[in-house]
């Protein structure tokens, strides 16, 4: 009885995905352009099902077709919700174009648009972009925005511009914000970061009064006892310079 039970779980499962290659075509399928645009205005419906089926219908259509109509929709559409879908489905299609959209999309209003545009960045490393970057690092505050402009910039991590903003992204700030910064870089692997240590006595030095006076006294203290606790053999590691910063 068991064994029948699992040849029957086993021929659900089979025909499940025969049903699913079925319904999924193998070769993109065109449609009128009254068509692409009705798709293009239901991926912001309110019912789930609806713009699912949207979603599915603007990913079938040929590139050449679709990404002219996902372009208008990112950049005019009224429907914030539909720009920010526009711009997920145009980063399926592969086209160059894409690139000139998310460099649009980094200043928009949008928290969506800008964390679209952050994580394609993150995949697409673009070093022309880095100021632009490490600029929007001194101002974004979004919560489920800055996660993904730390990643996009620590895709860059070979720049030493780089490597120093983070490091002092992951000793200041929010405790989520730095649990991004601390989280890409170890997924990054991230050689010049800085020990745990290292970054708990930088937090330390950051909360005591000599370090609000913005003087450098105390870090120069700092530095001494770290160069007499080597000299007698300590393993803990220097401060980061960006402790200052």
């Amino acid at each position: 009885m068991v064994r029948g039970a699992v040849v029957c779980c086993l021929l659900a499962v089979l025909s499940g995905v025969t049903a699913a290659t079925a319904q999924e075509p193998s070769a993109p399928q065109p449609v009128s352009p009254a068509q692409l645009k009705a798709a293009i205005d239901k991926l912001g419906d309110l019912d789930y099902v609806t713009r699912t089926a949207a979603s599915r219908t603007v990913r079938r259509v040929p590139g050449a077709q679709v990404v002219p109509a996902l372009l208008q929709a990112v950049a005019e559409h009224t429907d914030g919700y539909v720009r920010y879908r526009a711009l997920v489905l145009l980063t399926g299609f592969n086209d160059p174009r894409a690139r000139d959209a998310m460099r649009v999309s980094l200043a928009s209003p949008n928290d969506r648009l800008r964390t679209v545009a952050y994580s394609f960045l993150e995949h697409n490393p673009d070093p022309a972009l880095l100021p632009d970057l490490l600029a929007a690092l001194d101002k974004e505050l979004a919560e489920f925005v800055r996660p993904a402009l730390v990643r996009a910039l620590a895709a860059l991590g070979t720049d030493p511009r780089v490597q120093q903003a983070l490091i002092k992204e992951a000793g200041r700030g929010h405790d989520f914000f730095r649990s991004a910064v601390i989280e890409a870089l170890g997924d990054y692997k991230a050689q010049y970061a800085p020990s745990r240590s290292s970054m708990g006595r930088c937090r330390k030095m950051r909360r005591s009064r000599w370090a609000r006076s913005g003087t450098n006294a105390g870090w120069k203290r700092c530095q001494h006892s770290s160069r007499a606790r080597r000299g007698r053999g300590s393993r803990r590691s220097p401060l980061p310079s960006a402790c200052l910063a």
